[in-house]
């Protein structure tokens, strides 16, 4: 297994509310929330720098930069991801990207074994994936990331009868759609957190599952607005 990096910056952008952490080895030192009510674009570098200062660091010493590249919003997926990836060619340092719907399938409580996590992609859409605990009590895809309906999608689960566990932000507005037989875990706060994208990040540093700086683009899981309007219209 690869020794660790000393420092990893992790930045998590893909909604309304982000974050940012500073791990040393596996531990977290410091995590930031991004000021809510602004902008990504307008908080994401002052709140990287205060906390460079808060915890010490220079940039030259960053090893490792992760980052959420999807799904979630576009304008705070394709912020988060040139940002880390300014920082990486400016550092020298790695670079990790990490699925949004992995982050938060990793924080799910200890009990749950089996889940199917969702996020609103808007429209009565969803975007989900499904993770399941191997033997060694790791967190392995089993239904990878893509968008449906949300009707489909909760006339799947009514019919599943499956023993996975529902989580993730989008649990709160389809409670009142819920199908009886599924099982949903309500977190005190279910948004992905900083913290675990550095956490996945080292596991992709021992894996040697790091990005290309050049390659690392955003993941949407669906054209914008404006794509979607160009293609309807044949331009």
């Amino acid at each position: 297994m690869a020794e660790l990096p000393s420092r990893t910056l992790a930045l998590e952008t893909s909604g309304t509310a982000g974050s940012i952490a500073f791990l040393e080895g596996r531990n977290v030192v410091a995590e930031f929330d991004l000021p809510s009510g602004r902008r990504t674009a307008q908080t994401l570098a002052p709140t990287i720098k205060a906390g460079m200062s808060q915890v010490r660091w220079t940039p030259a010493q960053i090893d490792l930069v992760a980052v959420t590249i999807g799904p979630g919003s576009f304008t705070g997926l394709r912020i988060g991801v040139m940002t880390a990836k300014a920082l990486a060619y400016a550092t020298g340092a790695k670079l990790a990207g990490i699925n949004t719907l992995e982050v938060l399938a990793h924080q799910a409580p200890l009990e749950v074994t089996e889940a199917c996590v969702v996020m609103d992609a808007y429209r009565d859409q969803l975007f989900c994936a499904g993770f399941r605990r191997d033997a060694s009590q790791q967190w392995r895809t089993v239904v990878e990331t893509h968008i449906v309906d949300a009707e489909c999608w909760l006339a799947e689960q009514g019919n599943l009868k499956t023993s996975a566990a529902v989580i993730g932000p989008a649990v709160a507005k389809l409670r009142a759609r819920r199908p009886a037989e599924t099982s949903w875990i309500e977190q005190a706060d279910c948004q992905p957190q900083a913290a675990t994208v550095g956490e996945l990040a080292l596991r992709a540093w021992s894996a040697n599952q790091l990005a290309d700086i050049w390659r690392l683009t955003p993941r949407y899981y669906r054209p914008s607005a404006a794509e979607e309007k160009r293609l309807a219209g044949g331009g």
